[in-house]
């Protein structure tokens, strides 16, 4: 039961419906910004939410989030996002980020980097079950390569990996593996956009659906010089 109800919990807007941590926040630093810039984003994601059966079902359901971040130097980055859904649970969650440039391979960029987040969810009554709240705490670790052209668009690619245990039962862990490609666009000297697909990489061998995961991201981002 504890573990049903961590899989449901994990829908939450950086974990998908499926028990494995995905993140939608999940992107490079701005493209223009430079030590001392504040930089502000809002998030609007399309997000699966698996529907047992006879036939599984997948509906793309909505996920807002509002994002903010910070560039140390011009090599390291950090950046919070807070983001909230609604499924057949009321969840929300937070991400911390931490990321640093490294120097060019040819004309990509290479970003390392760590990151934690933290899901809440809250379950309503149902004639079957009374209300329910749980959380998720997870830890992980991440790559970006992102190209590092002469425009104002620049497409990127990303790896996440991780793992997480539930706030309530410590013995009750998950894992994490999202994939990010997207694409950023500065339209203007302070503003910049972003269009993205993420998707697990990993599967959970009890569950039959976790190949499902991920979904479609856009953001606005306003920079601070």
């Amino acid at each position: 039961m504890k573990l049903r109800i961590a899989m449901l919990a994990l829908s939450a807007g950086v974990l998908s419906s499926c028990g494995l941590m995905v993140d939608n926040t999940f992107a490079p630093p701005p493209i223009a910004a430079e030590e001392g810039d504040l930089f502000i984003d809002a998030t609007a994601s399309a997000l699966p939410e698996v529907q047992g059966g006879s036939e599984n079902r997948i509906s793309f359901l909505p996920a807002l989030g509002l994002g903010v971040g910070y560039a140390l130097t011009n090599q390291d980055f950090v950046y919070a996002n807070y983001q909230l859904n609604y499924f057949d649970n009321f969840a929300l969650s937070t991400t911390a980020r931490y990321q640093r440039k490294l120097n060019l391979t040819g004309s990509i960029e290479h970003f390392i980097g760590g990151q934690y987040q933290y899901a809440y969810s809250y379950f309503e009554d149902q004639p079957d079950r009374e209300a329910y709240s749980n959380g998720a705490h997870a830890l992980g670790i991440s790559y970006f390569g992102r190209l590092n052209s002469p425009g104002a668009v620049q497409p990127y690619l990303g790896l996440q990996l991780g793992a997480g245990v539930l706030a309530s039962d410590f013995d009750v862990s998950y894992g994490m593996s999202t994939l990010a490609v997207g694409v950023q666009y500065r339209f203007a000297d302070a503003w910049e956009c972003r269009l993205e697909i993420n998707q697990n990489l990993g599967f959970d061998l009890d569950d039959s659906n976790s190949e499902w995961g991920g979904g479609l991201t856009a953001s606005f981002r306003y920079i601070f010089h």
